[in-house]
């Protein structure tokens, strides 16, 4: 299987909303968002891990054979 450092990764838009506060903020996200530590502007609450997860579907829904792991995970 590809590992996320061989995938073409192109920046993508996501809307993350804060679970503190509830500030949504509209970021381009890359892998460099991967190793940065993200706080909401309004209430400083780290947005790092709703980050990661972000990243980790947009990598998902790129590997090749995304639909056959899906399946071996419902089974």
């Amino acid at each position: 299987m590809a590992r996320a450092e061989e995938i073409a990764f192109d920046p993508f838009e996501v809307e993350i909303q804060c679970k503190g506060c509830g500030h949504t903020i509209l970021l381009w996200m890359q892998p460099l968002h991967l190793e940065t530590r993200t706080l909401c502007p309004s209430c400083t609450r780290p947005l790092t891990a709703q980050i990661h997860r972000a990243i980790s579907a947009q990598i998902e829904q790129l590997l090749p054979g995304k639909d056959s792991l899906d399946r071996a995970r419902s089974a």
